[in-house]
């Protein structure tokens, strides 16, 4: 009954508008805005193929509200103010981000419409928000990781870009807390320490650290991704002595040619990243190149030819842990000059 639906949704509305407070009247508007019949029209309503899905959607945004108010403990409050006082533990703490990491397997497998995934995520948001206050790091750093930019996808790669956002965020916040000794309050001094102590302690390629560290710490992301990048570059063309650049330089420094009849690689690379015995090899040395075409391609290039934005500091470490990675591989790697058949 289509006019029963409008009276339910302008009802429920009144009561969290007036009841509740402004994140819930938001999250229940985020649903649709409120000339929503009024543009599809109250007669084509049941026939209209968004009205399932919107059904499901104020579902999803009621649950989220309810689950708040049992979490908090706060029905109907509409302002809370004040500070939330701190009282978790290390033990604590871990506890619950153990549990909720565990849980990101089967979040994996859902589909993207799901309410599991969005109803997870604000029982972590509450979880900090409660433990830590709003203005914490810790908070900060799991709210933020909603924000995911760039461009859109269709939704199955934008829902797992979602969970592999949260994913890092929790990981990083739990990471900080496993070296805390004893049952003392948890809690970050300011939003900028997380951050920097996991740059200091992933243990990347110097290299890495003496092109980014600098401009990691004063929130220069784009410049400390592209440092990295730079460098890592700049070091292939110096240990080749070659003047080339972008795929032009991969192809000649990582490249092979394989002649299946003679069954004998009769192009060798000039930076061999194993002993190329076996197909296994050969693939892995091909897989390597395209990794490194990638990051001048795909990393270098656009944040060397034009102003991208890039402020989530957990993102930038990925990029900073990949360009570690390179590096690493192209050390233990063997230097030849020539690219002809071995002796």
């Amino acid at each position: 009954d289509n006019q029963k639906f409008k009276l339910w949704r302008n009802g429920v509305e009144k009561i969290i508008k007036h009841g509740l407070d402004g994140d819930d009247y938001n999250t229940f508007e985020s649903v649709q805005p409120l000339d929503f019949l009024d543009d599809i029209g109250i007669e084509n309503l049941e026939q209209s193929v968004d009205y399932p899905k919107k059904l499901k959607d104020y579902e999803t945004a009621l649950k989220l509200i309810i689950q708040k108010h049992q979490i908090l403990g706060i029905e109907g409050q509409r302002d809370k103010g004040g500070e939330v006082e701190n009282k978790m533990n290390k033990k604590e703490v871990m506890a619950f981000l153990s549990e909720k990491i565990d849980e990101l397997f089967k979040l994996d497998k859902l589909p993207p419409d799901n309410i599991e995934f969005p109803t997870w995520c604000k029982e972590i948001e509450i979880f900090l928000y409660k433990s830590f206050g709003k203005d914490s790091v810790e908070y900060e750093t799991f709210k933020e990781a909603g924000i995911i930019l760039g461009i859109v996808e269709d939704k199955y790669t934008e829902y797992r870009k979602a969970i592999k956002s949260r994913e890092t965020a929790l990981f990083a916040i739990a990471l900080a807390h496993e070296k805390l000794e004893g049952e003392k309050p948890l809690g970050l001094k300011d939003i900028a320490e997380l951050p920097v102590y996991l740059f200091d302690n992933m243990k990347l390629h110097p290299s890495i650290v003496e092109a980014s560290r600098s401009c990691f710490v004063a929130d220069n992301h784009r410049e400390a991704i592209l440092n990295a990048f730079i460098g890592l570059i700049d070091h292939i063309k110096e240990l080749t002595g070659l003047d080339l650049d972008g795929d032009d330089l991969m192809n000649k420094v990582f490249s092979l040619t394989y002649d299946k009849e003679r069954r004998k690689i009769t192009k060798y690379p000039i930076i061999r990243i194993n002993d190329l015995k076996n197909s296994n090899d050969r693939n892995e040395q091909q897989g390597f190149m395209f990794l490194c075409k990638g990051a001048a391609g795909a990393i270098r290039n656009p944040k060397a030819h034009k102003l991208v934005t890039q402020s989530n500091p957990f993102h930038t470490l990925e990029y900073l842990a990949f360009a570690s990675l390179l590096r690493r591989r192209i050390d233990e790697s063997k230097l030849v000059k020539s690219d002809k058949e071995e002796r």
